[in-house]
């Protein structure tokens, strides 16, 4: 493949992935007293799936929703722990929600490098 066109293509990733990201992070950060009950999650789970999505019609490969979730629900299973961190740090005011948005993003952004 020519190197300048998968510089751009890196690009077009990184943007997607950065911007789920940080709509990711966003809400987790919202709702950080409702981690214990997996509402950040339940929110990030449609933003992640489109970021796979997306990558995949980057590379022009059809990507089934069905196989993006079971895809992103096999990374997240991952970083447990940073979960548990989650719903435990979430539940103390202002700290919590910067801790969960600063937790949600490191772990959106690997699994869109991961899909990519």
């Amino acid at each position: 493949m020519n190197s300048e066109a998968e510089k751009i293509r890196r690009e077009q990733a990184k943007k997607i992935i950065r911007n789920a990201a940080i709509v990711s992070s966003t809400a987790a950060g919202a709702v950080a007293q409702g981690a214990a009950f997996g509402i950040d999650l339940a929110l990030s789970t449609p933003i992640v799936v489109k970021m796979i999505v997306e990558l995949g019609e980057l590379f022009e490969q059809t990507v089934d929703k069905v196989i993006a979730v079971k895809f992103s629900g096999h990374l997240i299973g991952v970083p447990s722990g940073a979960y548990a961190a989650k719903s435990i740090v979430g539940f103390i005011s202002i700290i919590g929600n910067f801790a969960n948005a600063a937790i949600t993003y490191p772990l959106v952004e690997l699994i869109g490098w991961t899909a990519y």
